[in-house]
């Protein structure tokens, strides 16, 4: 595609490349990265500081997309530095929570809503609502998880398809924790159904992972593997990191369940080292933690333990993150009461 020309970087020129792009983060987010690029480029050689701040918000949205997060998270403190808003506080706090920092993406979250109190936006109050309810997954906390789902379903916020889509994937996940196989599989694929309705490839990947992985712990690997192929496939084409690495662990999983452990180890080796160059120390964890299981189950107990000592490693580190992080929620809780 030919770069548009500019004229003095006229800003509704920038404004074209910006709609352009949020127009196909879901379908081409590679292309919608370099529009935002090009953008944000010619912005930063004009003197609208609120346009340059805007190019900057929507950059870290298609790098977030592609699982760029540390690049995503560059552009946001850049953004934050010149002004906060609900929709920062909302991106900021996405990725808190990716990185493991629940206390602070609660936090974020929390503070988006707030900001909305005069300014409602129906679509950045759906994503701060759906993020809550992430962390409450993540803090094992699934009824409240489920409950803030609920709130999203009987509400107004669901206007668009995709938030829709989102929310039964998201419920999926919740009822898959909570060992409800059937009610998961069929919400993540009535979310499936609805992406292909709306043509939304990259969400379209996400839903074939979630049911790939949801038939793997149902113990139907053989299933699993149908779904996972594709997500793998499709994330590849697309660009999307973190579902190419989900896929090619689950992968992993299913061939170890199979009895197929040359397929298995390999597909969970190439997890770990894109785990690695990807920095998901999460991701990581978990990849270790399987090998040490698969080589044990195996006789190989040199590598079970090679493995698991990494992966009580990250662990320890983790929880010691973790209890920073609670010392200094205490020592603000504290500090906010005595004044």
């Amino acid at each position: 595609m030919n770069g548009f020309q500019f004229s003095n970087e006229s800003p509704s020129d920038i404004h074209n490349l910006l709609q352009k792009a949020n127009q196909i983060r879901e379908m081409s987010p590679l292309e919608s990265l370099r529009l935002n690029e090009e953008a944000l480029h010619y912005a930063e050689l004009g003197k609208d500081r609120k346009l340059w701040h805007l190019c900057l918000i929507d950059i870290s949205k298609s790098h977030m997309r592609l699982g760029n997060y540390h690049q995503a998270h560059q552009y946001l403190e850049q953004a934050s530095k010149y002004q906060l808003n609900a929709e920062l506080h909302w991106l900021r706090g996405i990725l808190y929570r990716t990185f493991g920092d629940l206390s602070q993406g609660l936090y974020h979250q929390f503070e988006s809503l707030k900001m909305m109190e005069d300014e409602p936006n129906k679509r950045i109050e759906y994503g701060a609502l759906s993020e809550i309810a992430l962390i409450y997954h993540n803090q094992e906390e699934f009824g409240l998880e489920l409950s803030t789902y609920q709130k999203i379903l009987d509400s107004d916020l669901n206007t668009v398809k995709i938030n829709e889509a989102a929310t039964y994937n998201n419920i999926a996940m919740a009822q898959l924790a909570l060992k409800k196989y059937k009610d998961a599989f069929d919400n993540a694929r009535h979310a499936y159904k609805l992406g292909l309705e709306l043509d939304n490839k990259s969400f379209v990947c996400n839903t074939l992972c979630s049911m790939g992985e949801i038939l793997l712990e149902a113990k139907q690997a053989s299933k699993a593997l149908k779904y996972l192929n594709l997500s793998l496939k499709q994330s590849r084409d697309l660009g999307i990191k973190l579902i190419e690495l989900f896929s090619i662990r689950f992968i992993g999983q299913a061939y170890l369940a199979l009895n197929q452990s040359e397929k298995g180890l390999s597909h969970l080796e190439l997890a770990l080292t894109l785990a690695r160059k990807f920095d998901e120390k999460l991701e990581l964890s978990h990849c270790h933690r399987q090998l040490a299981d698969a080589y044990k189950s195996l006789g190989d107990y040199q590598k079970a333990l090679a493995h698991f000592e990494k992966y009580h490693q990250l662990y320890q580190e983790q929880l010691n993150a973790e209890s920073v992080r609670s010392l200094q929620e205490l020592r603000l809780l504290h500090e906010s009461k005595s004044r």
